[in-house]
C-alpha cells in the first residue's frame, strides 16, 4: 500500500527515510510575466478565428465576421424616413414594423445612434440614424460589406464594399423601400 511521506524537511517519514526540502517555485519577475503573458497572448490569437478559451479568465473567445444584411438595411431605411418627423430625429424602436435585432450592429458603422436612459445607460429604446447612415440608405455612401467583432468590439473590416441596395438584396425594391414610387 502506498501511503503518502508526512514527514517535514529533515525528519524521517514513517519507512526510515529522510525527507526531502522541496524545490522552491522560482521567482516570478516582471520579465517572466510579460513574457508569459506574451505567450499565453499568441495562444489566443492564433485560435480566434475558430474560437478558444482564454487560459487566463476561462472567457469564449472568437472573432465574429458580421455582414450588413437586408434586415440592418431596411431597418436603417425605416428609421432614417421616420426620423424625420420627430423632434431631434429620435424614434422609439418599438414602432418599427422591421423585425430583428441586428439593427445595433448598425452601431458598427457610425450609421446610428442610441439615445441614453435618465441613468446613463444604452437601453431606451430611442435611436437616429447619423449623417452616415442617411446618406447610406440615401445610396450615397459605400460601407464596408462586413465588420469583424471580438468580445464585441470592432477587430477589422472587410475589404469588399456594399451599398445600401447590394444590402438589401433581390427580395426587397429600394424604390419602394424609400417610398419613390406610387
Amino acid at each position: 500500500m502506498d501511503c503518502p511521506s508526512k514527514a517535514l524537511p529533515g525528519q524521517r517519514d514513517m519507512f526510515g527515510t529522510k525527507a526531502t526540502p522541496s524545490t522552491a517555485p522560482p521567482e516570478l519577475t516582471p520579465a517572466i510575466m510579460r513574457a508569459a503573458l506574451a505567450k499565453l497572448r499568441g495562444h489566443v490569437s492564433a485560435q480566434v478565428d475558430e474560437g478558444t478559451t482564454c487560459p487566463c479568465c476561462n472567457q469564449y473567445v472568437k472573432r465574429y465576421k458580421r455582414a450588413l444584411n437586408s434586415t440592418m438595411a431596411r431597418w436603417l431605411i425605416w428609421l432614417v424616413r421616420t426620423s424625420k418627423d420627430t423632434p431631434g430625429g429620435w424614434v422609439d424602436i418599438k414602432r418599427c414594423p422591421v423585425r430583428g435585432g441586428d439593427y445595433a450592429k448598425l452601431m458598427h458603422w457610425g450609421m446610428v445612434t442610441q439615445a441614453q436612459a435618465d441613468d446613463g445607460a444604452n437601453r431606451s429604446g430611442m435611436w437616429r440614424p447619423t449623417e452616415q447612415g442617411i446618406q447610406f440608405a440615401y445610396s450615397a455612401l459605400r460601407v464596408p460589406s462586413h465588420v469583424f467583432l471580438l468580445t464585441g468590439e470592432v477587430d477589422g473590416w472587410a475589404t469588399t464594399t456594399t451599398d445600401i441596395r447590394e444590402a438589401l438584396g433581390k427580395r426587397f425594391d429600394y424604390l419602394e423601400l424609400m417610398g419613390l414610387v406610387p
